[in-house]
Order: structure tokens, then C-alpha cells, then sequence
């Protein structure tokens, strides 16, 4: 399929402000620290497999139609830790930014990757482009001139504001991430290569049901799996909702109040998640997420 090419700028700035309250926002943007006490040192090999997955991201959203140069960060914005430094640097970070606690994530508003390295450095790269993923997907900034702030108010799908869609962006991104392993990782001799019975699965119990809902549209829409997929990037990265119309028309109004606002804690509800499992028609978890690492 031939997509119009889309340059989406890096923010999208909401709110009441002058030109030179964007170049106050920018500065502060700017002036993250350009190492945190406590972080890994590069290595040229290191930065050698970051490039690489640099390039392969470009390449997909190229394929796309999506042109993501204004969004990506230089290496110096990939930040590594061992898990005590991690700790300390996550807690450093709150209000309009956003940091994981389970061991990587991103500051939204400037961004910043933080990462706690994995026990291998290719799990370490995996985790690198979930984030990644995040980093390129739609960002919207609310710029408050009158009290000199700025908060991240969207990443993604993942409305900040009216918190819908946390949970359920993670696992797009997720998803997105196995995606461009399997597609397009696997063409570089320069990037790691994962056995299906080895690939560590980030939100799992969320891809699940995800994997189940595009399962489901595809088959009904006889069309392909990645099609719907592609749908789903192009609308992280643009900010559209096409693939959430697409879920609630074809699977149920109910999707968006049930699974926007879905809490981690839910998913770690055996008895919860099981209700969400019916709700979606799967009877075996454990068979689905081998469905996930199959799917083109």
C-alpha cells in the first residue's frame, strides 16, 4: 500500500502561550543533563547496535509513510543504569515527566531514555526499542505560560490527561516492537535475533488480548493481521484513532470503557483477567501468546 508521506514535527504544543514560551519550554528540553551520575558508559559496539536499530525504525516508518527524523534522539539520549543507579534516576523524575518503574522508560518531554541494563545485552537492545517506539509515537505538550509549566498531556495512544489508554498503549507498543524484530531486525546481521521460545514478552497479558481483537477483525474483515498493524503505527505515530474506531465498530461498543481504562493491576487479577478473557472468546492464554510470536 502507497501512503501520503507525513513529517510530523517532534511536539504538538497545546494551550495559551507565545513563540517565546516554546523557546523557554525548548531550553528547559535541552538541558537535561547530557550524562546522569550513575549511568553505564557507552561502548562503541553499543552505540555500533543502536545506530542500527535507529536505521531499521527510520526504514519502517519510511515504509509507512511516516518520516520520523524530526523525532529521533541522538545517542546520547539513551541512558543506561544498573538496577541501584536506575532506581535513584526514576526517582528523580515526576510531574510532566514519565519514567517507568519496572526498569526502563522514557522522559516524555525531553526525550530521554532510561534504561536498567538486562541481564544480556540483547534483551537490553529489546527493551531499548520498546522505548524507542515511544519516544517517535505523537507527543502532545501543554504549555501553561501564566504558570511557566509544561506538562506532557498525550504519548501515543496514551491519553495523559483524561487517562484512557495507558495500558492499552503499551501493549501497541509492544506488539509494534515484535513487529519490527521480526520483520525487519531480522534482515541486519548487526541486530539480535531471538528464538520464539526465548522472546521475553513486555505486558504480556495485555498483548494477549490485543493479539485477540486484531485476530478476530482480520478474520472477519478478511484482511491481513499486519495490515491492522500498520493501521495501528500509523496512528502512535500520527495521533489519529483509526484502529480504535475500527476495534469498536467491529468488536464491541464496550471496548473503549472496558479496556481504556484498564489498570497492570487488573491483568494481575487472575480472576479479573480471566473475566477479560471471556469477554474477548480465549479459553487458553498460554496458547495465545505463542499466536502473538507467530504473527506476521
Amino acid at each position: 500500500m502507497k501512503y501520503k508521506v507525513s513529517k510530523p514535527d517532534n511536539f504538538v504544543y497545546l494551550g495559551n502561550y507565545d513563540e517565546d514560551f516554546v523557546s523557554i519550554f525548548e531550553k528547559e528540553y535541552q538541558s537535561e543533563p547530557a550524562k546522569y551520575k550513575g549511568e553505564v558508559e557507552h561502548t562503541k559496539s553499543l552505540d555500533d547496535v543502536l545506530n542500527e536499530v535507529i536505521k531499521k525504525a527510520k526504514e519502517f516508518g519510511s515504509d509507512i509513510g511516516v518520516d520520523l527524523e524530526k523525532r529521533m534522539p541522538a545517542l546520547e539520549h539513551f541512558h543506561f543504569f544498573d538496577k541501584p543507579n536506575f532506581l535513584k534516576t526514576w526517582s528523580m523524575h515526576n510531574g510532566n515527566k514519565y519514567v517507568g518503574q519496572g526498569g526502563f522508560g522514557i522522559i516524555a518531554s525531553s526525550d530521554m531514555l532510561i534504561l536498567h541494563e538486562a541481564e544480556n545485552l540483547d534483551l537490553t537492545i529489546k527493551r531499548a526499542n520498546h522505548e524507542l517506539i515511544h519516544i517517535l509515537s505523537y507527543k502532545e505538550i501543554f504549555l501553561d505560560q501564566s504558570r511557566k509549566k509544561f506538562v506532557s498531556r498525550r504519548l501515543g495512544f496514551w491519553n495523559m490527561n483524561i487517562k484512557k489508554y495507558k495500558l492499552l498503549n503499551e501493549a501497541f507498543t509492544e506488539l509494534l516492537n515484535i513487529y519490527l524484530l521480526k520483520n525487519y531486525w531480522l534482515k541486519s546481521d548487526k541486530l539480535p535475533k531471538f528464538k520464539k521460545d526465548q522472546m521475553p514478552i513486555a505486558y504480556s497479558e495485555m498483548l494477549i488480548f490485543l493479539d485477540a481483537i486484531l485476530y478476530s477483525i482480520a478474520s472477519d474483515r478478511k484482511e491481513k493481521y499486519h495490515e491492522l498493524v500498520l493501521i495501528m503505527a500509523r496512528d502512535m505515530f500520527l495521533g489519529s484513532d483509526e484502529i480504535i474506531k475500527i476495534i469498536d465498530k467491529e468488536i464491541n461498543s464496550a471496548f473503549s470503557s472496558r479496556f481504556s481504562t484498564l489498570d497492570i493491576n487488573e491483568l494481575n487479577d487472575l480472576e479479573k483477567c480471566q473475566e477479560l478473557a471471556n469477554f474477548l472468546g480465549l479459553t487458553d492464554l498460554s496458547r495465545e501468546i505463542d499466536r502473538v510470536l507467530q504473527t506476521e
